[in-house]
Formats: structure tokens, C-alpha cells, sequence
């Protein structure tokens, strides 16, 4: 079975197609206290992902409201992400600000932190239903442009609405 790779291009992961191999020999039966449980090919797939955490703002409405859809989404279909939102995540530990944080989606997958699209490219390509979202998005035309609009436009306009919530709250 192969392991999942990752494109050249991008930072999307590519898993194979898991097949089955099946041999015109007779397979010895095998003993009934050691038989394996049975899994599927799904199971196997799962095997080889590490769990992946999702770090964002829990006290932006809109992205807490994006990020909750997709953690319903991967809890549905038993995905290996987690979600956590940055006031209850070691900043430090990752080399990061509160205020760093909050500016925009930052992902933990395979030991690296990632941010902004690269970081949602990652979420979207551990989530069947929206692979195609990531591979579109990590295609090399469509990349920079995704990344000028999210870090140009997007972010800075959500982390400027959460800073207002701050000082409203402080208030």
C-alpha cells in the first residue's frame, strides 16, 4: 500500500488509490483467536494521516462560524482534525502573538505551522468534500492570486473587526 504524497506544486495531499491485490494461490486459513478485525479501506487510509489542528479565532463570528462547519464536517466523517480555538492554544509554543494568531487560519500538519491560504489548502485537501477546493486553489495561477486577496483584503478587514470587538469589550 502506498503512503499519501504531496503534489510538487503545492501543499495539497495526494493519497492514492488504495486497491486490494488478490492472489490465485489458496490463503491459509487463519487461527480464530488471531484474526485481525476488519477494516476497510477508509480505516487504512485514516492510518496514515497524523492529526492535523486547526488554530483560529474563536471570537470572530465569521470565522468561528466557518470553522465550526467544517469541524461538523470532519467529526461526521471521522477525520483525524482538531479544532482549537487560539485563546486556548499555546501561542508561544508555535513562535506566535495573540495578535499574530488572530490575523489569520493557521494549521499544525506534520510538524509545520502554516498560514492564510496555504493553511486552508491543507484543511480543505484532509476533507473529501472539499479536495477540490484545495486543488484548485494550489494550482499555480490560481494560488497568488488567492493568497493576494486573502492577505491584502480579507484578513486585514476581519482582524480590524476583531480588534473593534476588543475595544468595544474593553469599554
Amino acid at each position: 500500500m502506498q503512503k499519501p504524497t504531496k503534489h510538487a506544486y503545492s501543499n495539497v495531499l495526494y493519497v492514492p488509490k488504495l486497491s486490494r491485490t488478490l492472489s490465485a494461490a489458496p490463503q491459509k486459513e487463519p487461527a480464530p483467536f488471531a484474526a485481525p478485525p476488519v477494516k476497510t479501506e477508509s480505516q487504512d487510509y485514516l492510518l496514515y494521516m497524523e492529526k492535523t489542528e486547526i488554530i483560529y479565532n474563536g471570537s470572530c463570528p465569521i470565522c468561528s462560524r466557518e470553522v465550526n462547519g467544517y469541524a461538523r464536517y470532519a467529526q461526521a466523517k471521522a477525520l483525524p482534525l482538531t479544532f482549537t480555538d487560539l485563546t486556548a492554544t499555546d501561542l508561544d509554543a508555535l513562535g506566535l502573538t495573540p495578535d499574530e494568531a488572530a490575523k489569520r487560519l493557521h494549521v499544525l500538519h506534520e510538524g509545520k505551522l502554516l498560514a492564510g491560504v496555504d493553511a486552508f489548502v491543507i484543511l480543505w485537501g484532509e476533507m473529501p468534500r472539499f479536495c477540490w477546493l484545495a486543488r484548485l486553489v494550489a494550482l499555480p495561477v490560481i494560488h497568488p492570486i488567492a493568497v493576494f486577496i486573502y492577505d491584502r483584503i480579507l484578513a486585514p478587514l476581519l482582524f480590524g473587526m476583531h480588534k473593534r470587538r476588543q475595544a468595544r469589550a474593553a469599554s
